[in-house]
């Protein structure tokens, strides 16, 4: 895939989630930051791709740190009755 497609892509998924997130807790002097929220924006993204809730619910079912046993999201659907469950890194 070409750097720009790969730019394109990145660029969508922040529009879509990035603010609505609490991102407080990543300081704007991380340098991990923007792989932080990429991160959250791709975990959101496939829970929004799967089961076709908002952008808001999706990004809702997302979270992140260091006891979270490498899940990054979780989101039941009523609807459907199913649990899923994203990695995404």
């Amino acid at each position: 895939m070409s750097s720009l497609k790969v730019r394109q892509i990145h660029s969508k998924i922040r529009d879509m989630f990035e603010n609505d997130f609490d991102l407080t807790e990543i300081s704007d002097s991380d340098p991990e930051r923007d792989v932080k929220i990429l991160t959250r924006c791709l975990a959101a993204f496939a829970v929004y791709c799967t089961t076709g809730c908002s952008n808001g619910e999706a990004a809702n079912a997302v979270w992140d740190g260091g006891e979270d046993n490498g899940l990054d999201a979780a989101y039941f659907d009523s609807e459907e009755r199913q649990v899923v469950v994203v990695q995404s890194k």
